[in-house]
């Protein structure tokens, strides 16, 4: 629920509703925000709960990786057919697509009361596995 109150505000914050623009630093206030919630992520995260499933972390962040990859690079090739091919943009879409949302997952987690179980664990062990190779 969290989650969703947080996107609500956002877009009233935003362009959408009360046009406040962002300073030139956001970007860089954007970095330290989603390393330091990277970072919180993994002091919470059990290494070894993670160990015991690291292999069907594996496949799973394999899994939720490699199908929105896919379905990126062909998403990009159908939007920009008739213009001038270039790889940059359909790795760009192929990428955006596949990179997990690791700090929705954490606040969905806690809020379902599964953050500490070892479905939990798994969860977020595979989508630190799929932000790291994305």
């Amino acid at each position: 629920m969290k989650v969703f109150i947080f996107l609500i505000i956002g877009l009233a914050f935003g362009p959408s509703f009360l046009n406040i623009s962002l300073p030139p630093e956001t970007p860089t206030l954007f970095s330290i925000c989603t390393y330091g919630f990277l970072f919180v992520g993994g002091l919470e995260l059990s290494l070894k709960i993670a160990r015991q499933n690291f292999r069907q972390a594996v496949r799973l962040s394999l899994g939720a990786f490699i199908l929105p990859f896919i379905v990126g690079i062909l998403t990009a090739l159908f939007i920009f057919r008739g213009t001038e091919f270039k790889i940059s943009n359909v790795l760009f879409l192929a990428i955006a697509l596949s990179v997990s949302a690791l700090p929705v997952a954490i606040q969905f987690l806690k809020d379902m009361n599964l953050y500490r179980s070892q479905l939990g664990n798994l969860i977020i062990s595979a989508a630190t596995l799929c932000d790291i190779v994305a």
